[in-house]
């Protein structure tokens, strides 16, 4: 058979309706096995020594076409040495993001033995558990395809315990337990996942709300809409910032009709009113409502639209020199790739994970990154892209494109930007701190939790870092509410997340 491109891209228009989803199927898929130098048929051969019988045809189509077969995507995560899940991950992920999601021709059967179920739900409630985001996959496979399953009473704590870890874990292991709570929210226990983020996101000075939000939005319902639509006004920024995220992601998911988006108006506008003792409110609800359904953009009245500023995003959408920002993701995207095989779709996901105003594209192009052979470079280069002399709108998409990637960062040299007299590259800097398990010092963090713009990025670096000075904070009486019951949030929780290696 004629041998296939290497080079795999998206061709639909930038600010189009819809992306090629099996075509970042397929990127994601011959990336790691071009990079691990393995051919078709090297693969093949590898996959029948592990007991799973394909031909060199089917893996040629599950790239080419970026077919969604969970049977075989499992087959390349064994057969190229990658761990359980880290390819099925990114990919259901993005699937379940999408209304024109591929169905999966082959799903994964997960074993129905009751030995295996017992070992499984032991990895993350036996006594002295510490599950790993591989443990996190298991389980919620073996409750949302097996034949067993845990009672509602003893599922709750488990779930509580997943939804805890999420936002705390870096790396491989992050991706594989957003994946875990999203499986249990679509399955048989997804009034249980709601119950516990609601629960969650109620605790005083709850942290790392999005991920929460978000898996559960992926299975839509009036209920849901109504739930995220009410805390667009919440008096806690963080909740109303999560609540926007989570109504984008119900867009994209689908399954709800014009006129209950419609009914969301009159939170939108409620939410508006806020925008002037609260400035950083502005730009999360607009850039909701222009991601949002048609029907809900033209029910909010035109006063309160006027009233929002314009959403961060590129004044070009184009494919070409005369858009700047994307010039520079192709740029970003050759250092990254260095002549290697996937630079093209690269350039495309490099693109959205930086400037789409669209959450939905943001963050699975991110999550696709950082499943894929090119994050170790990715990350590095957005560090040396960070200390640049950077337009607004780059500046301003760092510190959400590293958080949206959550990729551990403990080789990046954060000093030069908290060092910085900018404290939008200072907040880069907290952020890039966070994600490597460590914090500034005490003197230091105390000022820098004294400022409205690094403060939320300060006590996460904090927390992530175990800081000493969060036992101090969360005691103080006299400190300021929304630090002390953070900081007392961090330190019933508890800090960075990295799995072992496989």
């Amino acid at each position: 058979m004629p041998r296939p491109p290497l080079e795999i891209d998206d061709r639909t228009p930038l600010d189009g309706a819809q992306i090629d989803l099996p075509a970042r199927i397929g990127w994601l898929l011959r990336s790691w096995r071009t990079h691990r130098g393995i051919s078709l048929r090297e693969l093949q051969t590898r996959l029948a020594d592990l007991g799973t019988s394909t031909s060199v045809t089917a893996l040629s189509r599950v790239e080419v076409s970026g077919e969604r077969n969970s049977t075989l995507i499992e087959g390349y995560e064994r057969g190229l040495g990658l761990p359980h899940g880290a390819l099925r991950a990114p990919i259901d992920v993005l699937c379940r993001t999408y209304d024109y999601r591929p169905a999966d021709v082959a799903p994964l059967i997960p074993s129905t033995s009751l030995e295996t179920f017992s070992t499984i739900c032991g990895a993350v409630d036996g006594p002295g558990a510490r599950p790993t985001g591989r443990d996190w996959m298991r389980f919620a496979e073996a409750h949302t395809d097996g034949v067993f399953g845990l009672p509602r009473r003893e599922m709750e704590p488990v779930v509580a315990r997943l939804a805890q870890e999420l936002g705390r874990s870096v790396g491989t292991g992050y991706q594989q337990r957003y994946d875990a709570l999203a499986r249990l929210r679509c399955g048989r226990y997804g009034d249980v996942v709601f119950d516990v983020v609601a629960a969650a996101i109620a605790v005083p000075g709850a942290q790392r709300l999005p991920d929460l939000m978000s898996a559960v939005c992926e299975r839509p319902s009036t209920q849901v809409l109504d739930w995220c639509a009410g805390l667009l006004d919440d008096p806690c920024h963080l909740i109303a910032r999560a609540a926007c995220l989570g109504l984008q992601n119900l867009r994209f998911v689908g399954g709800l009709d014009a006129e209950e988006w419609a009914d969301v108006a009159p939170r939108v506008a409620a939410a508006a009113d806020l925008i002037d003792t609260d400035p950083s409110r502005g730009v999360t609800l607009s850039s909701m409502l222009a991601a949002s359904h048609p029907a809900l953009r033209a029910a909010v009245p035109p006063t309160v639209r006027a009233s929002l500023p314009d959403p961060p995003r590129p004044p070009r959408w184009t494919r070409n020199r005369l858009n700047v920002h994307y010039s520079a993701a192709a740029a970003l995207a050759a250092e990254v790739a260095d002549s290697l095989p996937g630079e093209t779709m690269l350039t495309r996901l490099v693109f959205e994970a930086l400037y789409d105003f669209r959450a939905a594209h943001a963050v699975t192009s991110s999550y696709l990154i950082a499943a894929s052979p090119f994050a170790p470079a990715f990350v590095a280069a957005l560090g040396r892209m960070a200390a640049a002399d950077l337009d607004p709108l780059t500046r301003s998409r760092l510190r959400d494109t590293f958080g949206n990637l959550m990729y551990p960062t403990d080789d990046l040299d954060s000093q030069p930007l908290l060092a910085s007299e900018d404290p939008h590259l200072v907040d880069v800097g907290l952020r890039i701190d966070a994600l490597a398990g460590r914090a500034p010092a005490t003197p230091e963090l105390r000022a820098l939790l004294a400022e409205r713009i690094t403060e939320e990025n300060a006590l996460l670096a904090a927390g992530m870092a175990e800081h000493p000075l969060l036992a101090e904070l969360a005691a103080d009486p006299g400190a300021d509410p929304r630090i002390r019951e953070a900081a007392g949030w961090w330190r019933a929780t508890g800090g960075r997340i990295v799995d072992p290696a496989a």
